[in-house]
């Protein structure tokens, strides 16, 4: 057991008798671990979802059959590793039926799992989680197996960021040059539209390729600006003819990657 850790959960996460006795009674089969999380569970807040992932009434598993069913539970955390609450996760059956669902909380019991903290109380047999939480991509769990006899664990399941939006630009002082001088171009990321409930803009980070076709001509990391990321791209020994030059943004972590519009770049052949 570890150490007495204060319990911080939702004042309105009221335990309730009959399904904490119940549970206890199954926890018995597996011994006083099960029993923690079985007591925490019951103060969860269970909850149905649309088909956009948002919560809704009706979808959630109505009839529990006692002595048969049992857990799958686990913690929800953020790509550095933080628990995350009142993310809605679902157990849903091979026919796409939502068999049970909850909002992720902090356990009340010191013993358990102080934020980010999910049970889904479903009979025997194999499920797909699905999570989902406003601001992250949705998480997909396949082909998890409950057994009869054992709750099922899953540890913590990671939640990414959406990223946001960008549009990545490409010019040039001049378009037209004489051959075997270089051309000198400016890329730019820029954010268009950051993810809802994502506070704050990011700012683009990462590299930047500069493409002709499926050659790449010049790849450069990119400066922080206010607003945007830019960087001064040099292109050299461009034969004579003309060049559709594309700049391609890789992404990173909070900002979605992003191509530009072809820059026509025309090189004279010399007399």
């Amino acid at each position: 057991m570890t150490a007495a850790i204060p319990p911080r959960h939702r004042a309105d996460r009221r335990p309730a008798p009959r399904r904490a006795a119940r549970l206890l009674g199954q926890a018995g089969l597996v011994g006083c671990t099960v029993a923690a999380l079985a007591l925490g569970a019951s103060q969860a807040r269970a909850t149905g979802a649309d088909a956009a992932g948002s919560p809704s009434a009706g979808d959630a598993a109505r009839v529990v059959v006692p002595g048969v069913t049992r857990l799958i539970t686990g913690v929800v955390t953020d790509t550095a590793g933080r628990p995350i609450d009142d993310v809605l996760v679902r157990a849903v059956d091979a026919r796409g039926v939502t068999r049970a669902s909850a909002l992720t909380y902090a356990s009340a019991f010191a013993s358990g799992p102080q934020h980010g903290f999910f049970f889904l109380e479903v009979p025997p047999g194999a499920y797909t989680v699905r999570i989902t939480h406003l601001g992250h991509l949705p998480t997909r769990l396949p082909d998890v197996v409950v057994a009869a006899g054992a709750d099922t664990r899953l540890g913590a399941v990671e939640l990414r960021r959406r990223p946001a939006v960008s549009r990545t630009t490409l010019g040039a002082a001049r378009t037209t040059v004489p051959v075997g001088s270089p051309v000198r171009l400016r890329a730019e990321v820029l954010v268009v539209r950051r993810a809802a409930g994502v506070p704050g803009t990011p700012v683009p980070r990462g590299w930047v390729q500069v493409t002709e076709g499926r050659q790449v001509l010049a790849t450069v990391r990119l400066r922080p600006g206010a607003g945007a990321s830019r960087v001064d791209v040099v292109v050299r020994d461009l034969r004579s003819g003309r060049h559709a030059l594309v700049a391609r943004y890789a992404g990173s972590e909070s900002v979605a990657a992003s191509v530009s519009r072809p820059l026509v770049v025309r090189v004279p052949r010399g007399r």
